[in-house]
């Protein structure tokens, strides 16, 4: 960046400014610098040569190999240890066990959450409540997210879009997460949130009606000490 501006031309130049203290990036993310690249020679302003940048340094993003199909997820079973913490993760969450949620399935990259009905979750007009689906799809995102990430770590989630297709109706409603695509740092996901009706032996009377679509973001934070 030294001398940046003596390239802007025009009087605005930044080397006449107070550039301040100087600031360390945040640890856990990627240290981006930048480099002159070679410039278009049709680009020219007052008879100088402009510079184009290039973002270099660590990216944020996932480790691919040579000849890897980028992105794919291969949703096998979880090992015993990685289940458990998904298990005890979702049993700590007193907003989902008072809503009534429960895991249906598990795999890799693959979570399946299950809502049955009950009026007390419903709105005005007796549909269960779009907060308690979206809090279902949001969470069978992050677990998807959570389990394919090491024992030290956990995720957040950074934002979400929730498409709500048909009000929600029906004696049971499942959320399937899937990641989308996995990082070192930001995870995307995606969720369907389906209802039906129950048979006389539990199994659905009715065709799938799908309810809700969502994609969201999680980014990976260590977890807390013990206690904390």
């Amino acid at each position: 960046m030294k001398q940046l501006g003596q390239v802007l031309g025009g009087g605005h130049g930044l080397d006449t400014a107070d550039p301040g203290p100087s600031r360390r990036q945040p640890g856990g993310y990627g240290r981006l610098s930048l480099r002159p690249a070679s410039a278009s020679a049709g680009c020219c302003a007052r008879g100088r040569r402009p510079v184009r940048f290039q973002v270099t340094g660590t990216a944020i993003g996932p480790d691919v190999a040579a000849g890897e199909d980028e992105g794919v997820i291969n949703h096998s079973a979880l090992d015993p240890e990685t289940e458990l913490r998904i298990r005890d993760s979702l049993g700590r969450q007193t907003l989902l066990t008072t809503l009534g949620i429960s895991i249906a399935e598990l795999s890799s990259g693959r979570v399946v959450l299950e809502l049955p009905y009950r009026a007390d979750l419903c709105q005005q007009n007796g549909y269960v409540h779009a907060g308690a689906i979206t809090a279902m799809a949001d969470s069978a995102c992050g677990y998807a997210a959570a389990s394919l990430m090491p024992a030290d770590r956990d995720v957040l989630t950074v934002e979400f879009k929730v498409n709500l297709l048909t009000p929600a109706r029906g004696d049971r409603f499942r959320a399937t997460g899937e990641v989308v695509r996995s990082g070192r740092t930001l995870t995307v996901c995606s969720a369907e949130v389906v209802a039906w009706a129950d048979a006389s032996d539990g199994n659905p009377a009715t065709p799938l009606v799908k309810v809700a679509l969502m994609q969201a973001t999680m980014i990976a934070v260590t977890k807390p000490a013990p206690g904390r």
